[in-house]
């Protein structure tokens, strides 16, 4: 039994001893992959100085994510000003999920080793240097979801070996020396054309009868029942200008000139200038019809590339349009073609792109009204990109229910989309004896909203935990987290297109009417607005007529509820508008591996530590409220904010900083950006919470009106999509 006893861990030490030499082989593997990479990359501002050769394991080198093996999955060098070439070790990286490079200054070819990291989910080259054509290995990357290589100078064709990875939702090849046709099969079926754009020698997809038509600046395209589509079947189309007559209809494979009746095959195809297009028609087989009423400067595309205004009638079965309801609104929408909708969404923004989604997947037929030139530009990409908790909240507010919920949904989602994030944790810390009492509220609080792991603590814990930090008591939240704001909205963006949504940007609601008939939203081109001043006339170019409308629209949320004639103005609140700083840390190496918050201020929560994917420190954001806060209308909807951070008021961060960080040097903090919190309560008020009204409060039917979404509305978008569908659908 002894001998039986001695010999099976005997057994089990050698299982563990080989485990060891192969891990510790991988990890050579992975680092000496990774030093190849290193020494061709010239690296100016000293970020890869952590990349030790000498170090067996590569995971403690900054910018390296790895998993509980060990094992290097995650590469974040994007924007960092580097410079070089990519190296044929990278294909060594097999559990690699991320190769993150976008925005250096990356030379030479694409390695066609790349095509050996099975497990690569995301590949980010673009706005590079990079040249040479696009690796057909490529097509083996049968894990990988977002593939972005634009603004580069890549040249040959797009390889159709890409068509064979079911998994990828994100294409953007534009801005490069491609030629050759775009692929239509597999996931090149919704990828938007504007993805491919700025290729002078890209063809069209080679379908019979496509029918996409460039006419200078109109380019129209046909919308199917659920989503924008090519037309695979033999089409007509007439056009009318402006005084009524016909130009004759035309075969879609004819290439003379359009003003002459005749168009071309081609979803780039160019004809000569025809600015008083009024009607565009297409006919496909007289089964379905689709209405395209533009001004001369219309721009349209499929999915995310639309631009402009998108003027939409549905296809047989859809409603018709209405007639002018209301009185009154003459001057604004005279001569305006009207159309019907269903689901408007205004607003692409973090939640209102999950509203479009979670509409779509409703089985809605969604648009999405964006008045600037693309999604996520107001205060999605102005925060700190944190996934909040759900810890200061009053127990049972929106704020409180929507972010636990939404903090369970976005961690899910990440993983399952491959969206970036990291559970990284935060300390929030009490530095004087006067603030531990605050610490035993918040955790009371957090415990009633359903947050059970967080961790009391004394000061000498947390700061063994964090050496450079200085407190007496701390509060540990584990499930607090980073994301990157910017992919988690391409991947919703994504998903809604795939569902059918459409997206018009540069296209703002300037007002609307309640009606006898519903609804109607007056529609413009954002430029139109450029030159309005207090009290001059904008005449809408569209009027829209949903069955539902989401007002979404962040920080212009309120100005447009007051834009709303039949709206009762007693359910539209008072809108506070706060400027919030950040400076960051211009040391390369972070002091922190956490996040560091200090316990809430007055219209915030404390100029506090950040900490990106990239490993950049952050501190912010202060509160600097806006006097200038009932700015007009217009202006909002433009967001003509000052966006400006001034160097001098470093001088206001540092002594907060040093409460909890006492070694931050003076000429260490570097302005970084701002960012505008649409707030619904002003300064020395209690803080308010969301505000989700529907016609259960108003009284008008198909109206959804979403106030005060600030922080935590990116950790809550998915909750609140949630919420909207569950209760007004």
């Amino acid at each position: 039994m002894a001998a039986a006893g001695a010999g099976a861990r005997a057994k089990a030490a050698g299982a563990l001893a080989l485990a060891l030499v192969l891990a510790l082989a991988g990890a050579n593997s992975e680092g000496d992959a990774l030093s190849a990479l290193r020494r061709s990359l010239r690296d100016p501002g000293g970020v890869l100085q952590s990349w030790d050769p000498t170090l067996v394991n590569p995971c403690t080198w900054f910018h390296v994510t790895c998993d509980r093996d060990n094992r290097v999955t995650r590469l974040d060098l994007g924007n960092l000003n580097l410079s070089g070439h990519l190296v044929p070790e990278l294909g060594k990286l097999e559990h690699l999920q991320y190769l993150e490079l976008y925005k250096n200054n990356i030379q030479g070819t694409i390695p066609s080793e790349l095509g050996n990291l099975k497990n690569l989910i995301s590949l980010d080259l673009y706005k590079n240097n990079v040249s040479g054509t696009i690796p057909p290995a490529l097509g083996k990357l049968k894990s990988l979801v977002f593939l972005r290589l634009n603004g580069n100078r890549l040249t040959g064709p797009i390889p159709r070996e890409l068509a064979g990875i079911s998994s990828l939702k994100v294409v953007d090849v534009s801005s490069n020396d491609l030629c050759g046709t775009i692929p239509t099969s597999g996931p090149f079926e919704h990828i938007p054309l504007s993805n491919f754009e700025k290729n002078p020698r890209l063809e069209g997809p080679e379908l019979q009868g496509l029918a996409i038509y460039d006419t200078n600046s109109l380019i129209c395209s046909l919308l199917s029942a659920r989503k924008l589509m090519y037309v695979l079947a033999e089409c007509f189309l007439s056009v009318k200008s402006a005084d009524g007559c016909a130009v004759r209809p035309c075969r879609s494979r004819g290439r003379k000139d359009a003003r002459a009746g005749y168009c071309r095959t081609g979803h780039r195809a160019r004809a000569a200038s025809i600015p008083d297009y009024k009607v565009v028609k297409y006919e496909l087989r007289a089964v379905a019809r689709l209405h395209l009423a533009t001004s001369s400067q219309t721009k349209l595309r499929r999915g995310s590339g639309q631009r402009g205004m998108l003027l939409l009638r549905r296809l047989a079965g859809a409603a018709r349009p209405r007639g002018l309801a209301g009185r009154g609104l003459a001057s604004e929408t005279s001569g305006a073609p009207r159309e019907a909708a269903d689901a408007v969404v205004v607003g692409a923004g973090v939640v209102g792109l999950a509203a479009a989604r979670a509409l779509a997947m409703a089985g809605r037929e969604v648009v999405v009204v964006e008045a600037a030139p693309s999604f996520g530009t107001g205060t999605s990409s102005r925060n700190s990109e944190v996934i909040h908790a759900g810890i200061y909240y009053p127990p049972r507010s929106l704020k409180a229910t929507l972010c636990v919920r939404g903090k369970e949904m976005l961690y899910k989602y990440c993983e399952e989309r491959g969206v970036a994030h990291k559970r990284i944790s935060k300390l929030i810390v009490a530095t004087g004896a006067a603030e531990i009492p605050k610490l035993d509220m918040l955790l009371r609080n957090a415990k009633e909203n359903g947050v059970d792991d967080l961790q009391l603590m004394e000061g000498s814990e947390a700061m063994e935990m964090e050496p450079e930090l200085r407190c007496l008591k701390a509060l540990l939240s584990p499930s607090t987290g980073i994301i990157d704001s910017h992919s988690l909205m391409l991947s919703l963006l994504a998903d809604a297109e795939n569902l059918g949504a459409t997206v018009s940007y540069n296209t703002a609601v300037i007002s609307a009417h309640v009606g006898s008939e519903g609804l109607e939203l007056h529609v413009c081109e954002s430029k139109e607005l450029q030159n309005y001043h207090v009290g001059s006339h904008v005449n809408a170019q569209l009027v829209l007529l949903p069955k539902l409308v989401i007002n979404s629209a962040g920080l212009s949320a309120v100005p447009l509820a007051k834009q709303f004639r039949g709206l009762d103005q007693a359910f539209v609140p008072t809108p506070h508008y706060a400027r919030g700083c950040y400076f960051t840390l211009s040391q390369t190496k972070s002091p922190f591996r956490r996040l560091i918050y200090p316990l809430p201020e007055d219209g915030g929560i404390g100029v506090h530590v950040t900490i990106d994917l990239n490993g950049l420190v952050r501190f912010g954001p202060d509160v600097e409220w806006i006097s200038d806060g009932g700015k007009d209308h217009v202006s909002c909807f433009l967001n003509k904010f000052d966006y400006s951070v001034s160097p001098t008021r470093c001088s206001v961060f540092y002594p907060v900083i040093r409460k909890y960080f006492p070694n931050l040097k003076d000429g260490s903090l570097e302005p970084g950006y701002s960012g505008i919190r649409p707030k619904l309560s002003g300064p020395g008020q209690p803080p308010s919470d969301f505000v989700i009204q529907g016609w259960d409060v108003h009284g008008i039917p198909g109206l959804v009106n979403l106030f005060g979404i600030e922080s935590p509305g990116l950790t809550s978008s998915l909750a609140i999509a949630e919420h909207i569908v569950s209760k007004y659908l």
